[in-house]
């Protein structure tokens, strides 16, 4: 369990297998005020700031290129806690399930608030499941988040906003292209 605070990262480039992120890789602490300027590679669980964060992320952004297999998100491959205030600008591209602008995945027991994407969310080659502007799987709460970017997928549950909810989701809404390839 950690506290991170304040730690920007400017151009740089990870690449690893699982739990993959601009800031850390897993955290099951607090995550507040950090960024990702870099691109970000990995199998699952990979996002632009962090990979795994169960706890909680405020204030968080990440404007560099995210890819890989499933879990993969902007911010975060994966959600257990609680986002505020954060978004993401970069690209992100997946070729599995659960890939969404700023979260791949978020679990029943996250609440993500004032969230947005404006990147695009793109899913590739088979098993493309779940995929989101905002969030690809939310099985939480979502109130006040955004999408302006394209979802460009063939896949199935493709949203917007979320590509599968089993959760809530309160004032959200989606500006950006739905395409399929």
């Amino acid at each position: 369990r950690g506290t991170v605070k304040n730690v920007g990262v400017n151009y740089s480039y990870f690449n690893g297998k699982e739990y993959v992120g601009g800031v850390c890789g897993a955290n099951e602490g607090t995550i507040t005020n950090c960024y990702n300027k870099g691109a970000v590679s990995g199998i699952g669980f990979v996002g632009g700031v962090c990979g795994y964060n169960y706890v909680g992320i405020s204030g968080c952004y990440n404007t560099g290129s995210v890819s890989g297999r499933n879990h993969v998100g902007g911010v975060c491959g994966t959600l257990g806690g609680e986002a505020l205030n954060c978004y993401n600008t970069g690209d992100i591209s997946g070729s599995g399930t659960r890939i969404g602008g700023v979260f791949g995945d978020a679990g029943s027991n996250s609440k993500i608030t004032n969230c947005y994407n404006t990147g695009n969310v793109t899913s590739t080659v088979e098993d493309k499941r779940y995929i989101g502007g905002v969030c690809g799987y939310l099985s939480g709460e979502m109130t006040g988040c955004y999408n302006t970017g394209s979802v460009i997928t063939s896949g199935e549950n493709v949203g917007g906003v979320c590509g599968q909810i089993s959760g809530t989701v309160k004032n959200c809404y989606n500006l950006g292209n739905i395409n399929g390839t």
